[in-house]
């Protein structure tokens, strides 16, 4: 019956006998939690539970295919039947999304109706046949933003659209698959990828070749952080660029005491930047903050002007934790710290991070540098 989209929404109010509720969910094939008693009882504690039930073959609407539960007037969660990971249907997206738009707080979730919307139409025209584009598949590898659904994990629709990877990267970054470098010996001028392993000696000829324009250690998942930073000439003072921040709803995290001791430049600057793992510096098994700064000198990489950390927020839409090396700025209570590219929750953020000369970072923690023109 899952073709079957016609039904009703039933209330279970708040701090009701949970009987009802419970009786409608069992042999039902939902992965719902709500169909043990136990938890059908506290979930009606904290608030009202929505069920959209749709017909049965004698035309009852008995098949329970969304859930929504309210932690007070607040939307707790949303959940659908397909799969054990209650993610929703395809043609319960709109239902779903009709009834949220009716509660408080309907906002967080339709980004998520969005993306579900959009995978459920490039899903089906992957059923009929059709070639997917640029933009389909910008979307199924995550290139731009992840996908959100309403399921605990992954909808698995998105893991049967993959297809040919190869293939797929070429239309994504619109070229041949002979302009897709898979190991160093393999770039030139016509190359307009690189997908492979990151280290200091691949940077020194990959920067040769401003052709190559996407960089990746593995596709979708490790993209390569290399970029020049043109500074905003109007970011000038730590008042200014507290300002910008707070204009672009950048939250700003134990920030203002070093962001009040940034020196920022008075005129447009550019800065070439990139970014390396300690391991990748040649600390397989971890260093300290000195080790890291002084291994990068004899590599050729130097510090970042502090200016870097708000300049790059401001930038970088990202919401990848991105650790600026700089020289540290001493707070009010005598901490060293360096800025990240921060976030909380889905807000941008930008904030102050301990690092004492001695503290040990570990081998996967990454560190954006300023390239001070490398020898090649």
């Amino acid at each position: 019956m899952r073709e079957e989209t016609r039904g009703k929404w039933v209330k279970y109010q708040k701090d009701t006998e949970p009987t009802a509720l419970w009786a409608s969910l069992q042999n039902k094939g939902t992965a719902w939690c709500t169909k043990g008693f136990t938890t059908a009882k506290t979930q009606l504690e904290g608030g009202d539970f929505y069920v959209y039930y749709t017909l049965d073959k004698k035309g009852q609407a008995t098949i329970p295919r969304i859930a929504i539960r309210m932690q007070g007037n607040d939307i707790g969660e949303v959940r659908g039947v397909e799969d054990s990971d209650q993610n929703m249907e395809g043609n319960m997206i709109a239902i779903a999304e009709k009834k949220l738009n009716t509660f408080p707080g309907a906002e967080q979730y339709k980004e998520k109706t969005a993306d579900m919307k959009q995978l459920t139409e490039i899903y089906s025209r992957h059923k009929q046949g059709e070639e997917l584009t640029k933009e389909d598949l910008r979307f199924l590898y995550e290139i731009d933003k992840p996908i959100q659904g309403f399921g605990y994990k992954k909808d698995p629709r998105i893991e049967e659209l993959t297809r040919d990877v190869a293939k797929d990267v070429s239309i994504i970054f619109e070229c041949t698959q002979e302009q897709i470098a898979r190991n160093i010996n393999e770039v030139d001028e016509g190359t307009k990828a690189y997908i492979r392993e990151w280290s200091i000696d691949v940077y020194k000829v990959i920067k040769n070749y401003p052709n190559i324009i996407h960089l990746y250690e593995s596709f979708p998942d490790k993209k390569i952080f290399m970029q020049t930073l043109e500074t905003d000439p109007t970011i000038d003072s730590p008042d200014t660029a507290k300002q910008a921040l707070e204009d672009k709803n950048i939250l700003l995290i134990m920030l203002e005491e070093i962001l009040e001791k940034t020196e920022f430049s008075k005129e447009k600057q550019e800065y070439d930047l990139v970014r390396f793992s300690v391991k990748q510096l040649g600390f397989p098994n971890g260093a300290t903050t000195d080790e890291i700064y002084t291994k990068a000198k004899e590599l050729g990489l130097d510090l970042c002007p502090a200016e870097v950390g708000p300049q790059l927020r401001l930038q970088n839409t990202s919401k990848e934790w991105m650790l600026i090396a700089m020289k540290q700025i001493i707070d009010r209570s005598g901490d060293p710290r360096l800025f990240v590219l921060d976030r909380s929750g889905g807000q941008l953020g930008l904030s102050g991070y301990s690092a004492w000369s001695d503290d040990w970072w570990s081998s996967s923690r990454r560190f954006v540098f300023h390239d001070c023109k490398l020898e090649t």
